[in-house]
């Protein structure tokens, strides 16, 4: 489909995990800068890291509520949803009935959940990778 972008090779590290075979990988995926392989486990452990992170900032906040402390700021919890955690912090909403009605939050960590989904999708779904780099092409007149 788009055949007429060219790949360009790059240069390859013997040894290191990561291996670059193309700058810009249309045919075979952005995810060949690491081996496909270990790239699931990378993002399972970031993935697992952040979500605990951002369950356990969530859970504090909830208990510096409680006794009137200082808090954990919103914008530091809705960081830590975009960076990876939003799914465990909707978790952390109706496990610990904190933050399930407050707007503009719910709505922003609604979206930073679909970022998130986006961009495991980017990773893994050539079609949508593909789609992503021509909208990017266009938007950019390459």
């Amino acid at each position: 489909m788009y055949k007429d972008i060219k790949k360009r090779p790059a240069v390859k590290t013997d040894g290191a995990f990561l291996r670059l075979e193309y700058e810009l990988g249309v045919g075979e995926g952005m995810v060949n800068t690491l081996e496909r392989e270990n790239l699931w486990l990378y993002l399972i452990l970031y993935f697992a890291f952040i979500s605990l992170l951002a369950f356990g900032a969530f859970a504090l906040d909830k208990h510096f509520a409680k006794n009137q402390l200082w808090r954990v700021s919103e914008r530091k919890l809705l960081l830590l949803a975009l960076l990876g955690g939003a799914a465990s912090v909707i978790v952390a909403q109706y496990i610990l009935r904190h933050k399930t009605y407050k707007q503009p939050f719910r709505s922003l960590l609604l979206g930073a959940l679909f970022v998130n989904l986006f961009f495991i999708l980017l990773c893994f779904v050539p079609a949508v990778r593909e789609g992503a780099i021509a909208y990017l092409e266009v938007l950019l007149g390459v």
